[in-house]
């Protein structure tokens, strides 16, 4: 193989790569309307945020100061884009002792599929 092809070779073998990480940094950030149905819906479980400017879509995860464990599930997606926001489509919070109640301000996340 010649050295301009292995120039190429190598050239095109990085370009995917690349690919991936401009897909990363360029993820959009939350809707501020849906930050703030998070917000209240954190308070009416009884969690404290511990990072209110923490973007949930960024971090895939609420800001919740609870010590790890193996069980505990924080997970939230954002999987649909409308404009230049992310629309929460997923929460998954299971064994993090929340002693509030199921907030019916779930209802203004419009693109929510799982819970």
């Amino acid at each position: 193989m010649s050295k301009f092809m292995k120039q190429w070779f190598l050239l095109l073998s990085l370009v995917p790569f690349s690919c991936f990480w401009a897909v990363k940094c360029a993820a959009l950030q939350l809707h501020p309307d849906e930050a703030v149905v998070l917000r209240q819906i954190a308070a009416k479980m009884g969690a404290r945020l511990m990072n209110t400017t923490e973007d949930p879509c960024q971090s895939l995860k609420l800001p919740l100061p609870t010590p790890p464990s193996t069980l505990q599930i924080n997970l939230i997606a954002c999987n649909r884009t409308i404009g230049n926001f992310s629309r929460i489509t997923n929460i998954r919070l299971k064994y993090l002792s929340l002693p509030g109640t199921i907030p019916t301000e779930l209802v203004n996340l419009h693109f929510l599929e799982e819970m």
